[in-house]
């Protein structure tokens, strides 16, 4: 149930958008052997937005 907030509107992730997933056997993009993915959302305006967060369950990670 991962959510994109902006300015207290919710959005959904979008589906088949073409993301990608990769393993980082080496530690290049972060830790090694660990698996990443790339989520889009649909497009929001970054600098005239005042708040933005991603929200899965009662976990929150502000953005902005």
């Amino acid at each position: 149930d991962l959510r994109m907030v902006a300015d207290g509107v919710e959005y959904e992730p979008i589906a088949n958008a073409g993301g990608e997933v990769w393993y980082d056997k080496d530690g290049e993009a972060g830790q090694k052997h660990r698996c990443y993915v790339t989520i889009h959302f649909p497009t929001v305006d970054y600098n005239a937005a005042k708040k933005i967060s991603l929200k899965q369950g009662t976990a929150e990670y502000r953005l902005k």
